[in-house]
């Protein structure tokens, strides 16, 4: 079961019944959904309740459970301690994982990544020979900083020359911030599940950030949210209300389709296998990563 993203956004409260999450809603009807069907649930109601059983329950299931504040952004992921069956034995290679496969990694991320973006560019602007040439002169580490090189170009391609990607900064950012935030958990999610440990990263380093390793194979799907970002902004230039509407549209890009060696898969199904990849090349030498392509 590939799963999908559940939002509540209303006053609830949530319980376990029969492997189902239940939401009980005081002024709507109760809905349920099986737990093997989902892989991220999101709350955005200061109100709702769970049930620990619950909880715990996610946690054995690999559920990812994100909680929005006030301003209905994401600001708590919640993963089990164990998602796979030899953690203790993963954990070890991959604390043992050596610099130069950690930059080998990194160099096909950021590739990856910039190819991606420049797909998108392709595909809404026109040429995109400057990214295309960036990630053809990655190198090992990414020393000469391709990345951020590339995102200059990019983001003033895709939205404008006056537009700055900021945490804070004027809309779109919003809605990127909500995007990426969401696939960081999807991510995470995956990272447990194949038995790495989240804060372990490849090149992102932060003692106060314990989803390293996650904010480091998010890279190449970046663009995936930007084109889900791109078409709302396209349809509505000037700031809008961040509404349960809005939300839904950008959420679809966890239901998206990615290619992975020629073969189209499902976007929550091809991280399993992506992250699964990622394990082989740190913890047994692997040659290669197997990183899905953001556009079919």
């Amino acid at each position: 079961m590939i799963g999908r993203v559940i939002e509540v956004a209303t006053p609830a409260r949530l319980s376990l019944a029969d492997r189902q999450i239940v939401v009980d809603r005081s002024e709507a009807d109760t809905l349920s959904a099986p737990l093997e069907d989902v892989a991220v649930l999101i709350l955005d109601n200061p109100t709702i309740a769970l049930t620990l059983p619950l909880v715990t329950a996610c946690a054995e299931q690999n559920i990812a459970i994100v909680g929005c504040d006030q301003r209905h952004m994401p600001a708590s992921l919640t993963l089990p301690i164990e998602g796979n069956s030899t953690h203790t034995e993963t954990l070890l290679l991959q604390i043992e994982a050596t610099g130069p496969a950690k930059k080998q990694a990194w160099k096909q991320i950021v590739q990856a990544k910039i190819n991606a973006q420049a797909a998108l560019i392709e595909g809404v602007c026109g040429r995109a020979d400057k990214l295309r040439r960036l990630a053809a002169q990655v190198a090992s580490g990414d020393p000469t900083n391709c990345e951020g090189n590339a995102a200059q170009i990019y983001f003033q391609r895709l939205f404008g020359e006056d537009f700055r990607r900021e945490r804070f900064g004027d809309y779109p950012n919003n809605l990127l911030n909500y995007g990426y935030a969401i696939l960081r958990a999807c991510v995470a999610r995956a990272v447990v599940g194949a038995g790495l440990h989240p804060s372990l990263g490849i090149h992102h380093r932060n003692r106060y950030n314990p989803f390293c390793l996650a904010d480091d194979l998010m890279e190449p799907f970046r663009p995936l949210v930007d084109a889900f970002v791109y078409r709302i902004w396209r349809a509505s230039p000037d700031p809008i209300l961040f509404d349960r509407k809005v939300k839904a549209e950008l959420l679809r890009f966890t239901v998206s389709d990615v290619s992975l060696r020629g073969k189209s898969l499902p976007f929550l199904a091809a991280l399993t296998l992506y992250t699964a990849s990622v394990r082989r090349f740190l913890c047994q030498d692997g040659r290669k990563l197997q990183i899905p392509n953001a556009f079919t």
